[in-house]
């Protein structure tokens, strides 16, 4: 069974959190791999399932969004350098 982007769970992450997550649990395979902020200080990872580091609050989700939430977060200035023309 193949995963489609709307399968997926995308949770944002605080970077100090980055040591705490075990990417062998997750889709996500790095903190180099992960999607950050510009400002550094928050990363996205995906998953499937819910990975235990989430589960027994190792790591606390500043935010869980579904993929057209993802999205639209990773299209804001926060997330995105604006290119000019």
């Amino acid at each position: 069974m193949s995963l489609r982007a709307n399968d997926l769970t995308y949770t944002v992450v605080a970077t100090t959190d980055l040591p705490n997550v075990n990417f062998s649990q997750i889709i996500t395979t790095s903190g180099d791999s992960a999607r950050t902020s510009l400002d550094g200080t928050e990363f996205v990872i995906t998953y499937a399932i819910s990975p235990p580091f989430i589960e027994d609050g190792t790591v606390v989700p500043i935010s869980v969004l579904h993929y057209t939430q993802a999205s639209e977060l990773l299209a804001t200035p926060a997330w995105r350098v604006e290119i000019e023309e």
